[in-house]
């Protein structure tokens, strides 16, 4: 196999080669708990103009985007505290990640001074039980 691109953490990156063989499968699921003080990417996408790989490091969600025509870098920060989340897409285009939010989600999920007046407008009509809202992020 062949890499396409890789990132490079340091002393923080988890090296996957080193966990151990032949574990119930339980344990695998639980890496990111065991290896908490190391980077752990659990997403990568990319469309025409970005490769995204969203990642955990001591118990905080990163993003990193880079642009393929530059090779230009941006890590983000994704934390719940600051508001403004972006969970990995559930579709992705070339201007656009879409995320579908349950109703209580969308104070974490939202920033209302990135939106439209008119979509904070609609936000405050939205109810506890209300079917899940697609969120829609705009690349820039």
């Amino acid at each position: 196999m062949i890499a396409l691109y890789s990132y490079e953490f340091g002393e923080n990156t988890l090296n996957l080669d080193k966990l151990p063989a032949n574990q119930d499968k339980s344990f695998y699921r639980r890496v990111d708990e065991i290896y908490r003080n190391k980077v752990f990417p659990y997403k990568k996408i990319e469309n025409q103009k970005y490769r995204f790989c969203f990642f955990t490091m001591k118990d905080n969600l990163f993003i990193i985007r880079q642009e393929k025509e530059n090779s230009r870098q941006d890590v983000i920060s994704n934390k719940f505290k600051d508001g403004g989340m972006i969970l990995p897409p559930i579709y992705f285009d070339d201007d656009y990640l879409y995320n579908s939010v349950e109703p209580d989600w969308l104070e974490l999920m939202l920033k209302s001074e990135m939106m439209t007046r008119e979509n904070q407008e609609i936000m405050t009509t939205v109810k506890y039980d209300d079917n899940p809202i697609i969120i829609k992020y705009r690349l820039k």
